[in-house]
C-alpha cells in the first residue's frame, strides 16, 4: 500500500480548530485537515498536479 506524503499538514496549533481536545477538531479544523488529504491523495493520484500542493499553512 503507498503512503502519502504528510509535508503539510503536520501539527495544527490553532486553538480555533479545535473543539474539546486536541484529538476533537472543530469545524473548521476538519475543513482544514480535509482539504489537506484532498490535496494529498490528488497529488498522488495526479501527479500532474504536483505543484497545487501547498508546503505551510
Amino acid at each position: 500500500m503507498p503512503v502519502l506524503e504528510d509535508g503539510y499538514s503536520g501539527v495544527m496549533s490553532g486553538i480555533e480548530n479545535f473543539a474539546d481536545s486536541q484529538l476533537h477538531l472543530s469545524d473548521q479544523g476538519t475543513a482544514t485537515r480535509s482539504e489537506a488529504l484532498a490535496i494529498a491523495l490528488k497529488a498522488h493520484l495526479m501527479p500532474e498536479a504536483r505543484s497545487d500542493l501547498p508546503t505551510s499553512r
